[in-house]
């Protein structure tokens, strides 16, 4: 059996069908995955910002101003300089 033209052209034809849907689903996927990508990129950003003022907080609450009134509620007072003791502690070499 001899292969005709217009069954060659045919072929080709479903071949480069083939070809073109891959690339189209192909690129259809990629800009699918940008935007999850893009998504998720914009929520780390925004828990970054809330991160941000979370550790702004700490660093207030951390602070001497602000314990201060807080333990001497509690009966508590910050040592002085000339009170504080330091201890030597024996490394196990």
């Amino acid at each position: 059996m001899q292969v005709r033209g217009r069954h060659l052209v045919v072929a080709w034809t479903a071949v480069c069908l083939t070809v073109v849907a891959a690339i189209v689903l192909r690129t259809k996927a990629g800009f699918e995955m940008r935007a999850r990508v893009d998504s998720i990129e914009s929520h780390m950003k925004a828990l970054d910002g809330i991160r941000g003022d979370l550790e702004a907080k700490v660093a207030g609450m951390k602070s001497r101003s602000e314990l201060a009134p807080k333990a001497k509620l509690l009966g508590l007072r910050f040592t002085s300089d000339t009170e504080m003791r330091i201890l030597p502690v024996p490394s196990n070499r």
